[in-house]
């Protein structure tokens, strides 16, 4: 502590800087409170990538109208009981395959693993890929 008192403020002023934001996490990381980016100022409450229209774009074209009916679905539930969860529920659930699905390969070794656990038995090399998806739920 300097005789100014000085050390003591930037202390202080340090220990403020640390606060955890909560209402930001995980995006918030310790010794910063700035907010977690944003696709687009209206997606107040979502993190990067996890709006319906990042989602959307990210999935397999023959995954897109799977994934509206779901978030249809969740509107309606969340209109109903006047909850978000369901909404929540669906884009994180949608969001992890859309962050799958941004490499094709390794999610085609991914389904064709699970296939494989599921069905304990090998996929065969000639299976077409949708079929080896229906085995592994994915």
């Amino acid at each position: 502590m300097t005789g100014s008192g000085g050390t003591l403020t930037q202390l202080s002023d340090a220990v403020a800087g640390f606060a955890i934001a909560m209402s930001d996490w995980p995006a918030t990381v310790i010794g910063m409170t700035a907010p977690a980016p944003r696709e687009h100022p209206d997606d107040r409450s979502l993190a990067l990538g996890a709006s319906p229209a990042a989602i959307h774009s990210g999935l397999f074209p023959e995954d897109r109208e799977a994934f509206l009916a779901a978030y249809d679905a969740a509107l309606e539930k969340a209109r109903s009981t006047l909850h978000l969860a369901p909404v929540h529920d669906v884009l994180e659930e949608w969001r992890r395959r859309a962050v799958l699905q941004s490499d094709p390969d390794a999610f085609r070794r991914a389904v064709r693993r699970a296939a494989e656990l599921i069905t304990g038995e090998p996929v065969p090399d000639d299976e077409p890929f949708e079929i080896t998806r229906a085995h592994a739920g994915m």
